[in-house]
């Protein structure tokens, strides 16, 4: 069964919930927990199996300046290496870390699901409604 956050994520990766509103929800939580989610991001990013020229393509759709650490992070290092530093920005780095893996979670999973999900998905997290 897939937690709150799991299906909050994974709706708005799937375009079924807003970044916007998948926002509110995030500044609404403690910074903890925030890093929680981002870990969780993280994990998300990992197990889409990006390659690297998908981060790079996809970091253009972050809806961010090109100068916010974030996105200097992966443009500067590996994605894997990236998204760890990401993740242990500061608290007031923290709503522009979620944008920026979220972003990347979303279009590596779009991806994914194109290719290998196509047709006869299982995944919990795929079959949301």
């Amino acid at each position: 069964m897939l937690s709150e956050e799991e299906i909050i994520i994974n709706k708005i990766a799937q375009g079924k919930l807003s970044l916007d509103d998948g926002l509110k929800w995030f500044k609404n939580i403690d910074s903890t927990e925030q890093r929680n989610i981002l870990a969780c991001l993280r994990l998300y990013l990992e197990q889409s199996h990006p390659e690297q020229q998908l981060i790079d393509d996809s970091l253009e759709m972050v809806s961010l300046k090109f100068s916010v650490k974030p996105i200097l992070l992966f443009k500067t290092h590996p994605y894997k290496i990236a998204a760890i530093y990401v993740c242990d920005l500061s608290d007031n780095e923290l709503e522009e870390s979620f944008i920026t893996l979220l972003t990347l979670f979303k279009y590596a999973d779009t991806r994914r699901r194109e290719l290998f999900c196509k047709s006869s998905c299982t995944h919990e997290w795929h079959n949301l409604s």
